[in-house]
């Protein structure tokens, strides 16, 4: 599920020289190749317009499912009749949600990788948009992660066992209620998952803490006109540390939120809606890769022809 792209694209401005307190004379007539390139930047312009319309179209749908998804989940419990699955449809969204965070992350590295380097097809402002907004999904996907995580089912207080005599011999036997089995079966996949989160969110922060002390290292020996982008990002990192130990302590201290308790049809049922729900998401998310492939080379494009254009004025004002 992946992030939308806000594209910007830098206006071409033309700018005549004239002399103080003298009247600018018109502007002469663009050549029939400037003219050309002109028109053909304007139409790629559209282009790529067109195709950032669609990636928001089409995102905020994937966020609107999701999120209708996530709020169902925060209402819901297991009875003693469905045993564990609304349990493991939660942790199942667990696992996708952090997958999706993983995904995240690995393009978040990518276009970091491209936006350092010299040269790169993306227009750099392109590539810091779409940093900024692979974060916002990132907190958005773990927000929703603890989200789910403190609405799984925690331990109760139920009779370990039940005791009955036998009348023929008179002796007293137990056994284990069923009560006390299904509370354990579900607190125990509850706190499974909730430890896997926590050592989750735990190893995101250590990653934090590391690349801060990398960052320090580097400022040290960095010139003075990199010092405040780094020292920007040390804060940036240690904002995040704190966002994430505050996530660790809410789900450490929460308490199960009033939820109905779904029978095995209506788990059933419930079940099969949220598969129908992933499979549509999934096609949309294929779709969005699509449209973002796209506009990727789209960009390229319009850079090139931004470059010719900029090119072929030069050679008409020197009279080439």
């Amino acid at each position: 599920m992946k992030i939308i792209r806000t594209i910007t694209t830098a206006a071409l401005v033309a700018a005549t020289c004239c002399a103080a307190q003298e009247v600018s004379p018109a502007p002469a007539p663009a050549s029939p190749a400037v003219a050309a390139l002109e028109r053909q930047v304007a139409a790629q312009k559209d282009r790529v317009t067109d195709l950032a319309g669609e990636m928001v179209e089409l995102d905020n749908e994937i966020e609107r499912s999701i999120n209708r998804v996530v709020s169902y989940l925060l209402t819901i419990t297991d009875s003693m009749d469905s045993g564990v699955r609304v349990t493991d449809m939660k942790m199942d969204a667990i696992k996708k949600l952090r997958n999706s965070i993983e995904y995240y992350q690995r393009l978040r590295s990518m276009r970091i990788t491209a936006l350092n380097a010299r040269y790169s097809s993306v227009p750099k402002d392109a590539l810091a948009d779409d940093v900024s907004r692979l974060d916002q999904r990132i907190n958005e996907r773990a927000e929703q992660i603890v989200e789910i995580t403190t609405s799984l089912s925690q331990h109760q207080d139920f009779n370990k066992y039940v005791y009955y005599r036998n009348y023929h011999s008179s002796s007293v036997h137990r056994r284990v209620t069923k009560e006390y089995k299904h509370d354990r079966d579900v607190a125990s996949r509850s706190e499974t998952a909730r430890e896997s989160v926590i050592n989750g969110l735990r190893d995101s922060i250590q990653n934090l803490e590391d690349d801060n002390s990398r960052l320090r290292r580097q400022l040290a020996s960095a010139p003075a006109s990199q010092h405040a982008a780094l020292r920007a990002r040390i804060e940036a990192n240690s904002q995040a540390i704190d966002t994430l130990n505050a996530k660790i302590d809410g789900i450490l201290t929460a308490q199960q939120p009033p939820q109905k308790a779904l029978g095995l049809k209506e788990a059933g049922d419930v079940e099969r809606l949220i598969h129908d729900a992933t499979c549509q998401i999934q096609d949309m998310h294929d779709q969005l890769m699509k449209l973002d492939t796209q506009r990727d080379a789209e960009l390229a494009t319009l850079a090139t022809l931004e470059l010719r254009l900029k090119n072929a004025r030069a050679a008409a004002a020197s009279g080439r």
